[in-house]
């Protein structure tokens, strides 16, 4: 029998079906979040305050998108303009954020805008099996053992340490949704429990972890 590859494959598949805000690293992966430097410049990068935007004389931000997550640095008169922002609006030449208030700042020392892995979420997602249970004793019509597997769902949501504890609980929001009360292929998902979120360290940068964690069942016959 292979009951718990198929829960697991079950569970998963409708994770996949239902989730493509980000990306999704699943149990038994590599992955460490790498950051990439999209753009680098002196001379450039302007903070404004009258737009709470970021501003490029070159047109440097056509790889920027909105809703992506950037970090930025260069930054030396005022601290705020340097960390983690959400892209809200774009253009080449200017884009407008949220994660802080900015204070106008003119161009000068060489900025960095990082975009991609590094700033963007991720969702961790395990299945895991914690207990069974025979539920009845071959006295069905077909005469075979009925079992029930007990588990949790795991998806630990990751997102850039000071973007704020909203995202990560929007987040969790939505994949509970996918899975509470749901009843698909033999699994029957039960009510989700969202945990107080805590931060993270990687080799490249720190991150926020948002879990949740959905009880379930999986009866089979064995």
């Amino acid at each position: 029998m292979t009951a718990y590859f198929d829960c697991t494959q079950a569970i998963i598949s409708r994770m996949i079906a239902n989730w493509t805000t980000t990306p999704i690293v699943y149990d038994n992966m590599d992955f460490e979040p790498q950051g990439t430097v999209s753009i680098s410049a002196t001379n450039d990068i302007s903070a404004a305050s009258a737009d709470n935007s970021f501003n490029s004389v070159a047109g440097n931000f056509s790889t920027i998108t909105a809703g992506q997550f950037i970090k930025v640095n260069g930054f030396t008169v005022n601290a705020v303009n340097n960390g983690y922002f959400k892209v809200v609006t774009k253009t080449n030449t200017k884009i407008t954020v949220t994660g802080a208030t900015l204070i106008t700042e003119a161009i000068g020392a060489l900025k960095t805008i990082v975009i991609d892995d590094q700033t963007n979420p991720f969702v961790y997602f395990a299945v895991d099996f914690r207990d069974s249970a025979a539920i009845t004793l071959g006295t069905s019509t077909d005469g075979n053992t009925r079992y029930r597997l007990y588990g949790n769902i795991e998806a630990a949501i990751f997102t850039p340490v000071n973007s704020g504890v909203g995202l990560g609980m929007q987040y969790a929001d939505t994949i509970s949704s996918v899975f509470r009360g749901q009843t698909f292929l033999n699994v029957v998902c039960l009510a989700p429990e969202v945990s107080s979120g805590r931060q993270v360290k990687f080799a490249t940068d720190n991150w926020w972890s948002t879990p949740v964690f959905i009880p379930f069942e999986y009866n089979t016959l064995f």
